[in-house]
């Protein structure tokens, strides 16, 4: 096994005792072919304890700039040849770079991986335990397909080769799904690494779940709008496995608001449908957690969707809206 040498970039807007452990975490890996940046995303935090502490270079704002323009800055003082992307709320196992260096040197083809998200949630509150798993889910069905920055690893050649992130986009959840597309609009190749699972400490309130599935949403389907021509993804949105169950919602409002069926039997109508379609994910959760959690999925995975459907035909109009936007790719 070849020792690789790792810039770890860590854009920084939040919670600085989070940041604190995400470092500690780095540094109980105890590899040293490694560097960590971290980026200041125009906070007023702070810095110079933890950074002395953890032997990290720091890189200021004075103002939010924004993942993409953060991650990108930071790559361009990174030294190494590979990049790894993680947040600043993320905690990595103590042999997260030996995963790493054991699976490139065992796919030699792959530019990029993923890892695997932990099945415990460190809040125990429901949404953040479903959350969690959505996570972990969407990890284990699309973890070749995409690229997830919550923690991954890039070749630097192949990053640069795309030029990098999309600094246009100034809002979160879109970033690492453009940066997926232009990797395999190249014919590159990236993969799940399952034997590294990272812990997010990602805590969930009813306002901030709606919050987050409201702008994932809104992001993604206004970018998906905006790329459609410019990259091969056209096929995308309808293969993902949510999309149905948009449509299944949308179509349940439409029934309703249309006074086409009454509200109960249009209700009893889209549940079996729903179940139907998410009965994959619904087995998932039963084997990771258990019938009652498996029970108030269902209802959450309903807010969810419903949250999701409204911010994607948001999301489409807008992108639609900016159809000659000139993208880089």
């Amino acid at each position: 096994m070849n020792n690789k040498f790792y810039s770890v970039i860590i854009p920084f807007h939040g919670d600085i005792m989070l940041l604190s452990k995400t470092l500690q975490s780095l540094e109980e890996t105890q590899y040293l072919e490694k560097e960590i940046i971290v980026v200041n995303d125009g906070t007023t935090c702070n810095f110079n304890s933890i950074i002395e502490r953890h032997k990290c270079k720091l890189i200021n704002f004075d103002r939010n700039r924004g993942p993409s323009f953060a991650r990108n800055a930071a790559a361009k003082e990174a030294k190494f040849g590979y990049l790894v992307f993680l947040d600043s709320d993320i905690i990595v196992p103590r042999n997260c770079f030996i995963e790493m260096n054991k699976f490139f040197d065992n796919n030699p083809s792959v530019v990029a991986l993923n890892s695997l998200m932990s099945k415990q949630s460190p809040y125990k509150n429901f949404l953040s335990e479903y959350i969690n798993m959505i996570y972990r889910y969407g990890l284990l069905k699309e973890g070749k397909e995409k690229v997830f920055t919550f923690f991954c690893a890039i070749e630097a050649k192949a990053f640069w080769e795309i030029g990098g992130f999309d600094e246009t986009v100034s809002g979160p959840y879109a970033d690492d799904v453009i940066l997926g597309w232009k990797l395999k609009n190249r014919g590159y190749k990236f993969n799940l690494a399952e034997r590294i699972e990272v812990q997010h400490y990602k805590k969930m309130t009813l306002l901030s779940f709606i919050m987050y599935y409201f702008r994932h949403s809104y992001f993604f389907a206004k970018y998906f709008a905006i790329y459609r021509n410019s990259l091969k993804i056209s096929k995308l949105f309808y293969k993902r496995e949510g999309f149905f169950s948009i449509v299944t919602i949308l179509t349940f409002f439409a029934a309703i608001y249309l006074k086409i069926l009454d509200f109960l039997p249009a209700f009893y109508v889209f549940l079996g449908i729903f179940i139907s379609l998410n009965i994959n994910l619904l087995k998932f959760l039963l084997r990771g957690k258990n019938f009652f959690f498996a029970f108030k999925a269902v209802w959450a995975a309903i807010i969810h969707y419903s949250v999701y459907s409204f911010g994607s035909v948001l999301g489409l109009l807008n992108g639609f809206l900016k159809k000659n936007k000139k993208v880089k790719v």
